[in-house]
C-alpha cells in the first residue's frame, strides 16, 4: 500500500520537474540564423537514450521487460506512439507502473561563412521533453502525455555594408544591418497506443501553440552625420491540434535455453513505422515599421526602443501548411531471460518541405524536402546479475547522415549536408523500496555538421542530452489475507 508520503513525493517530483524545465529555459542562449526559415529551427523529438543510437525511434519500444516491467533500461518513446502498447501493468497485482522522462540538451555552436569570412560561436541549455506514461488495467493498452518543444527561434546577426562610386572609390555611407529572431513552437500531446499479440498500433493527438518574432533593423552612417534607425517587425502567433501516428511489429526469430546455466535467450526482430500527413495550423500575422532608438547604457543594441510608428498591419490570418512526414526502421535485439543483452538497427526517415506554405500561402524557397539516414546500436554487459553500476549499464552507438529542409542560396542542386556520430551512456542508478521502482540517468553526446563550404555558411555543432527517468506504482490497492 503506498502511503500519503509517498503519494506527496509524487507530487514534489512533478512540482520540481516543471520547475527545472522553466529554469533552464531561462539559460537559453542559441544563435542559429538557419531558424528564420519556415517555423525554425526543428527541435529533436528522440528522448536522450534514442538520440545515442542515431536518433532511432521506428522500431524503438520503452525499453522495458515485455512481461515484468521493473526490469530495463526505462526510456519513453513518444515519437512512435504504438510503443505505448508494450507498457503492462505488475503481474497478478492491480496497480500499475507509470513512467516518468525529463529531458534536457545543451549544445555548443560554431557558424561560419566563406563570403565573408566570419564565424559566430553559441551555446545554449534548454528543455528538452517531459513525459509522464502509464499502462490501463491488463489490456495491453497504455497512455502518455507530455509537453516538448517542436522548433525554436533564436539568432542575432548584424553586418556592414560600405557604399562607393566613382572611377576611384570615395567611401560614401554605411549601411549597418541587425537580424533579430526569437520564439518557436511547444506542443502538448497525449497519446494511446494498443497491443495486439506481437502487433502495436498508437497514435498522439497534440495542441501546438507559439509565436516567430522577427525584426531587421536598417540605419545609414557616414564620418559625420548618424541616420534614424528603422526596424521592420513580423509576428507570427501559431495555434493548432495536429496528430501522428505509428505501428510496431515484433518478430520472434530464435529461443535458446542454456542446458547449464538454464539462461533463456531469444532474438527478436522489430519493424517499426511512424509518421504524419500534411496538416494545418491557424496562423496570425503582424507586421510593423519603427523608428527606433537606443539607450545611452545599451552598449550591444539589445534592447530598441520604439520612437514613432511608421506603419502597422495587424491580424493578418491564415493558415501554415505542415509537410508530410515518414519514418520507417528495423531493431534487432537479443534478450537474456526477457532482459536486453545488445541490438543494433537501421532506419529512413523523409519529409515533403515542399508542401509548407506560410500564413500567405506562400513556399518558402529556402526550404526543400530532406532525408536521413540513421544506424546504430547498444550493449548491456551483464543485464542479469550485473553487480556494478557499469556492468549493468547500457552503452550506445551510432550516427546519422542526410540532406537537411534548410537550402538557403539557391543550393537545390547539393542542399545541405547534415551529419553526425552520437554515442551515450544509461545507468541504473538504484532499487528504491519497492522493487517496481527505478531510476535511470540517460546521456547522449552528438558530434555533427550541417553545410559544407560550398554552401558559402556551414555550422558545426555539439550537443549533450541528458534524460531522467523513474518509475514507481501508483493506484495499487492493500490486500488482506
Amino acid at each position: 500500500m503506498l502511503s500519503v508520503k509517498s503519494i506527496q513525493n509524487k507530487k514534489y517530483f512533478l512540482f520540481a520537474c516543471l520547475a527545472i524545465l522553466l529554469a533552464v529555459n531561462t539559460q537559453a542562449q542559441e544563435n542559429s540564423p538557419f531558424s528564420r526559415y519556415g517555423l525554425g529551427d526543428l527541435f529533436p523529438s528522440q528522448s536522450a537514450q534514442y538520440r545515442a543510437i542515431g536518433g532511432m525511434t521506428s522500431a524503438q519500444g520503452n525499453s522495458l521487460h515485455l512481461v515484468n516491467p521493473n526490469i530495463g533500461t526505462l526510456s519513453l518513446n513518444p515519437a512512435n506512439p504504438a510503443s505505448y502498447g508494450i507498457l503492462r501493468t505488475q503481474p497478478n497485482r492491480q496497480g500499475g507502473n507509470v513512467n516518468y522522462d525529463l529531458g534536457i540538451i545543451g549544445d555548443m555552436r560554431t557558424l561560419k561563412s566563406v563570403n565573408p569570412s566570419k564565424a559566430y560561436n553559441s551555446a545554449n541549455l534548454m528543455p528538452a521533453y517531459f513525459t509522464l506514461a502509464f499502462p490501463i488495467a491488463q489490456s495491453g493498452m497504455g497512455i502518455a502525455l507530455g509537453i516538448k518543444p517542436v522548433t525554436r527561434v533564436s539568432y542575432s546577426l548584424s553586418t556592414r555594408t560600405q557604399w562607393r562610386q566613382g572611377p576611384q572609390p570615395v567611401k560614401l555611407d554605411t549601411l549597418n544591418s541587425r537580424n533579430l529572431g526569437e520564439g518557436g513552437i511547444n506542443q502538448v500531446f497525449l497519446g494511446v497506443g494498443k497491443a495486439f499479440g506481437d502487433f502495436r498500433i498508437g497514435v498522439n493527438g497534440a495542441y501546438n501553440f507559439g509565436k516567430k518574432d522577427i525584426s531587421t533593423l536598417t540605419s545609414l552612417s557616414n564620418d559625420t552625420f548618424q541616420y534614424a534607425t528603422s526596424s521592420k517587425n513580423i509576428k507570427t502567433i501559431y495555434r493548432g491540434f495536429t496528430w501522428d501516428a505509428g505501428m510496431q511489429y515484433t518478430i520472434k526469430l530464435k529461443e535458446v535455453t542454456d542446458p547449464v546455466s538454464k539462461i533463456r535467450s531469444t532474438y527478436n526482430l522489430d519493424l517499426g513505422v511512424n509518421g504524419s500527413i500534411s496538416q494545418k495550423l491557424n496562423a496570425r500575422r503582424e507586421i510593423a515599421y519603427y523608428k527606433i532608438g537606443f539607450n545611452a547604457d545599451d552598449q550591444y543594441g539589445d534592447n530598441p526602443r520604439i520612437i514613432d510608428t511608421i506603419s502597422f498591419k495587424e491580424n493578418s490570418k491564415g493558415q501554415v501548411t505542415l509537410p508530410t512526414s515518414l519514418n520507417g526502421g528495423f531493431m534487432f535485439n537479443k534478450y537474456l531471460m526477457g532482459v536486453q543483452k545488445y541490438g543494433f538497427g537501421a532506419e529512413y526517415n523523409t519529409t515533403n518541405w515542399s508542401q509548407y506554405r506560410d500564413v500567405e500561402n506562400i513556399a518558402d524557397t529556402a526550404l526543400s524536402n530532406s532525408w536521413m539516414i540513421r544506424a546504430g546500436g547498444y550493449f548491456i554487459p551483464d543485464p542479469l546479475r550485473g553487480a556494478s553500476l557499469f556492468s549493468t549499464a547500457r552503452y550506445s552507438i551510432g550516427g546519422y547522415y542526410g540532406k537537411d529542409y534548410i537550402n538557403v542560396g539557391n543550393t537545390s542542386k547539393d542542399g545541405y549536408d547534415i551529419m553526425a556520430v552520437t554515442f551515450g551512456f544509461g545507468f541504473n542508478l538504484r532499487k528504491q523500496m519497492y522493487s517496481n521502482q527505478k531510476s535511470v540517468v540517460n546521456t547522449a553526446f552528438e558530434i555533427g555538421r550541417r553545410g559544407s563550404n560550398r554552401n558559402n555558411v556551414s555550422e558545426n555543432f555539439y550537443k549533450i542530452s541528458v534524460g531522467f527517468s523513474l518509475s514507481d506504482i501508483w493506484f495499487l490497492k492493500s490486500r488482506y489475507d
